[in-house]
């Protein structure tokens, strides 16, 4: 599962700004950019997170909900690999420093 700080940040903003333009814009991504992320989190966790229509907007408020509380127990599992990583990484970096 490749699900990163990056794309969870760009789901995040789209949610609270309700707009993806506003939200690559806070993000200094382009539009594009912005909805590839999103779009990469929705296939790695194979859940559809917002609704496009005519122009940006997401669901329902309760459509939303719903599918964030689905998408919720691999999103903390994904946070405590990612976490494992990161501990990892600097167990390494800190090992590769007192050899030097």
């Amino acid at each position: 599962m490749n699900v990163n700080w990056r794309r969870l940040e760009a789901l995040a903003a789209g949610a609270r700004l309700c707009s993806l333009t506003a939200a690559a814009r806070l993000l200094n991504l382009s539009q594009p950019a912005l909805t590839v992320q999103i779009r990469q989190l929705e296939e790695t966790l194979t859940i559809r997170l917002l609704d496009r229509a005519l122009e940006e907007r997401y669901g329902t408020h309760d459509a939303y909900v719903a599918r964030v509380r689905a998408a919720a127990p691999a999103l903390v599992e994904q946070r405590f690999l990612l976490q494992e990583d990161a501990d990892r990484l600097v167990r390494e970096a800190e090992a590769s420093a007192v050899l030097r």
